[in-house]
């Protein structure tokens, strides 16, 4: 029996390390899922300039360089905004400000001011957020190129004086035309766009939790 009873209490040794081993492995596979960004859910990112923070849907977002998915694209202080026009935008300090401004006093101004900076914006919405609602979003069928047709998916926002602006593209036919891509842009907004479209609500959701 004293033997049996010592068998007994090895397995049950040997048991309990398998336990705590395979314990062991799992916890540190989680922790270097969260280390490489292999997690679902939200996740919160702030942006260094501004101290802008964005509740994001997935870790695919990056501050300051492109991805697959959306990116913030351009974080600038207003004062040092260089003026620089082109097809399809008119870059300015004083059109910073003014969209700056154009936020505070309301959706409809903001909008006019907002199309002086990108002329091919089709739709735009002034989600709530800050609590007065100081970010704005948009679908923009501007070609800059006859050889390559684009919508983008833009979102701008203001915090401490900085303009960050947010872009996703979505590459269409080479042969469409402007009102093609009008009429794409406006079924993406009216949501019967499939995933494009819940890209574009999701870049409103994450706007609407700027903070």
């Amino acid at each position: 029996m004293a033997l049996q009873s010592t068998n007994y209490r090895s397995i049950g040794v040997l048991i309990a390390i398998a336990t705590v081993a395979v314990i062991f492995l799992v916890g540190v596979t989680l922790v270097r899922n969260n280390q490489r960004g292999e997690t679902t859910g939200s996740i919160i990112l702030e942006e260094p300039q501004s101290g802008l923070v964005v509740i994001v849907p997935s870790t695919t977002w990056t501050i300051g360089s492109a991805s697959t998915n959306f990116f913030i694209n351009r974080s600038k202080r207003i004062e040092e905004i260089q003026t620089q026009k082109g097809t399809c935008n008119n870059f300015s300090k004083s059109q910073s400000i003014a969209i700056q401004a154009a936020l505070e006093n309301g959706p409809n101004s903001a909008k006019e001011a907002w199309l002086q900076e990108f002329p091919g914006l089709t739709n735009i919405i002034t989600p709530d957020s800050f609590g007065a609602g100081r970010t704005l979003v948009g679908i923009d069928t501007c070609n800059a190129t006859f050889n390559r047709k684009v919508v983008t998916l833009r979102a701008q926002a203001y915090k401490n004086d900085v303009e960050i602006r947010f872009s996703k593209e979505l590459i269409q036919k080479s042969d469409l035309s402007q009102s093609d891509l009008i009429e794409i842009a406006n079924s993406i907004a009216g949501g019967s766009a499939g995933q494009n479209s819940s890209t574009f609500n999701e870049l409103i959701g994450v706007m609407e939790s700027a903070r």
